[in-house]
């Protein structure tokens, strides 16, 4: 679905100049990729490139010829505060509300659905930008930090969701905690910064893992030593 190879992009970080690259990785239909690295590392750049917002010094992203639409899950929400809540998940919906009522549920808008932004705590507003993103049916759905402010509870229930309904979507996903990427993930590329550069390095989570729910995953004797494994990876 879309595949990354040698990518090269160099930006300034305050007064740093910062490289990212080379960077290589692809990913499929009904798989969920992980990005995981610190702050400043290009995770959020590496979804901008996607979406042609940003254009690499060098290399290319290839799209499938197959892929329809894009719909990209931006960290900072950016909800209108003139629309209500549900508004704000439905402004680009045009199917049937019946088949998305289970995500407005899910995130909670069944309760504040109707309040504006502002009227909201920011963990709710988290979950309206959220199930935005889930209720689209685009073939590529990019997250960037997505359960950045919701409460585990609401964390693992919307977790359960994506990763039982994401067969038919290719999903990359950034998140600085690396037991969520263990809960949703096959693969994660690990962006590693060295000396103001970043190169990454894919890591596969044990195959053990793969066919199971993130709830099965969670309690599995593997989940833990799976998660230090990959902030090894990271720090080593």
């Amino acid at each position: 679905m879309i595949e990354y190879k040698d990518i090269y992009f160099e930006w300034e970080l305050g007064e740093d100049t910062h490289r990212l690259g080379p960077i290589n990785f692809k990913s499929k239909k009904g798989e969920i990729l992980g990005l995981f690295g610190e702050s400043g590392s290009g995770k959020s750049t590496l979804l901008r490139l996607a979406l042609n917002e940003l254009v690499p010094d060098r290399g290319k992203i290839f799209l499938s010829e197959h892929l329809k639409n894009v719909v990209y899950h931006d960290q900072y929400q950016k909800l209108l505060p003139w629309l209500s809540g549900e508004q704000n998940v439905l402004i680009n919906f045009s199917g049937k509300m019946s088949r998305i009522t289970p995500i407005l549920s899910l995130c909670g808008l069944d309760n504040f659905g109707r309040k504006k932004p502002a009227q909201l705590s920011g963990g709710q507003r988290a979950r309206i930008a959220l199930a935005r993103t889930l209720v689209n049916d685009a073939d590529l759905k990019l997250y960037d930090e997505p359960f950045s402010g919701i409460d585990v509870v609401n964390q693992h229930k919307i977790i359960e969701h994506l990763k039982e309904n994401h067969n038919n979507f290719c999903s990359i996903l950034t998140t600085h905690d690396p037991a969520i990427l263990i809960q949703l993930c096959e693969k994660v590329v690990c962006l590693k910064q060295k000396n103001g550069s970043t190169t990454s390095e894919n890591f596969n989570i044990a195959e053990e893992l793969h066919l199971l729910s993130p709830k099965q995953r969670r309690k599995h004797i593997l989940f833990v030593g799976e998660v230090k494994r990959l902030l090894g990876m990271l720090y080593e």
